[in-house]
């Protein structure tokens, strides 16, 4: 049995199946992104917003926008979303040291109601 190397490097794609020999089919469509931040402001959770928007745009052929859920999951629930991937560069570099917590926060546990809806924003 061939290994695909695709399955190696963790690449997402299809395979003719598990005997295919290799032969594998690469989908190149972009993808989105999604943050959301869940706790409290720390020292360090703007500079993690700030390096997944910086990798994020690192990896530009494969993500095709960065959307942050304004206060974490709440934001999500109620489609309170914002497009990230159009900051200007002076602002990401500022953000890394900007306290607080740019996109806000929430403590809320997702209650079985709302898995449904997570996944039609999802879908959409």
């Amino acid at each position: 049995m061939l290994g695909c190397s695709l399955h190696r490097s963790g690449s997402q794609h299809r395979c003719a199946g598990p005997n295919h020999g290799g032969a594998c089919i690469v989908s190149h469509a972009k993808a989105n992104a999604l943050v959301l931040q869940s706790g409290g402001p720390t020292a360090v959770i703007n500079q993690t917003l700030a390096g997944i928007l910086t990798s994020a745009r690192r990896h530009s052929k494969h993500i095709k926008t960065v959307f942050g859920a304004f206060h974490g999951l709440h934001g999500l629930l109620y489609e309170n979303l914002l497009d990230l991937g159009s900051l200007p560069e002076q602002v990401l570099q500022g953000l890394a040291h900007t306290p607080g917590a740019a996109l806000g926060s929430a403590r809320m546990k997702p209650k079985s109601e709302d898995l449904d809806r997570l996944f039609d924003v999802f879908r959409e």
